[in-house]
């Protein structure tokens, strides 16, 4: 089986409180207190530059106390198969255990102490807070309004429109969702459905690794990042957009999932109703 691309992703928000944690580097052996600031409502990757987790890391990391060497700089991005990736320029870095036992470093899946210099680390779960698709079918807005109307018995239509819409997309698809983490592999590298058995009684509360249930536990009465299509293009670009939508109520209670090939347990497929509040306007800048 050939291995699946990562095309889709759904983001919900989440809130850090101001946390330190501290890197090394290896010229002149410098310790550099990085300082991530306190956020309410933050997304990982799709988000802007003030609320996308990725790039307020990378801010952060490039202003620690004290100040970087010149010619020294970090970079935060993610692979396309959806783990973060710290990189610096100009020198080499460690970090011991500080980033997996800060805030952050927990939420963006980063478990394992780094103790020996290295130009480039990748976490070691994807993160919290995202749920990474590979195939996503039915996404079609049909616009909603605030509307009642009624004919006459001439055949006349009367009423009123409000002008505002929302859209809504029924019943769609998100197919070869891994059952839990014991079924993925390097053809499955999406969220699976559910996290390690032992965490289904803390669902989006526990470590990494995460699940779309994770995902889902976290979302209700939130506003969502969703990526269709372009997610790998969103891994470096800040003209891409993502929509803005919210998960019926319904959905949230009792989610559709199904197997996806009869009785074998390995892929799922949920269904769920998607409302759209703009029209695809976010971007990462």
């Amino acid at each position: 089986m050939a291995a699946l691309t990562l095309r889709h992703a759904l983001a919900a928000p989440f809130t850090t409180t101001s946390h330190t944690f501290a890197v090394d580097l290896n010229t002149g052996a410098s310790t550099h207190t990085v300082t991530y600031p306190a956020i309410t409502d933050q997304y990982v990757l799709l988000g802007t530059s003030t609320t996308d987790a990725l790039q307020r890391l990378q801010t952060a990391m490039n202003a620690p106390a004290p100040a970087l060497p010149g010619g020294v700089s970090f970079a935060v991005a993610m692979s396309a198969s959806g783990k973060v990736v710290i990189t610096c320029t100009g020198d080499t870095f460690k970090y011991g255990a500080s980033l997996p036992s800060a805030e952050i470093g927990k939420t963006l899946g980063f478990t394992a102490s780094v103790a020996s210099f290295v130009a480039s680390v990748t976490a070691d779960q994807q993160p919290k807070y995202l749920a990474l698709f590979v195939e996503m079918q039915g996404l079609v807005w049909q616009p909603l309004g605030q509307n009642a109307y009624a004919e006459s018995a001439g055949a006349v239509s009367y009423g009123y429109q409000s002008s505002v819409l929302m859209w809504a997309a029924r019943d769609v698809r998100f197919g070869f969702v891994p059952r839990d983490p014991s079924y993925t592999d390097t053809n499955t590298t999406q969220t699976p459905w559910h996290p390690a058995d032992a965490m289904l009684s803390t669902l989006g509360t526990h470590a990494v690794p995460w699940g779309v249930s994770d995902v889902l536990r976290v979302s209700g009465g939130k506003t969502l990042h969703l990526a269709h299509q372009n997610l790998q293009t969103l891994l470096t670009s800040t003209t891409a957009v993502y929509y803005n939508v919210c998960l019926i109520g319904a959905d949230l209670a009792a989610a559709r999932i199904e197997r996806q090939t009869g009785a074998w347990d390995k892929y799922l497929r949920w269904t769920a109703t998607l409302l759209r509040q703009t029209t695809p306007t976010g971007t990462r800048a």
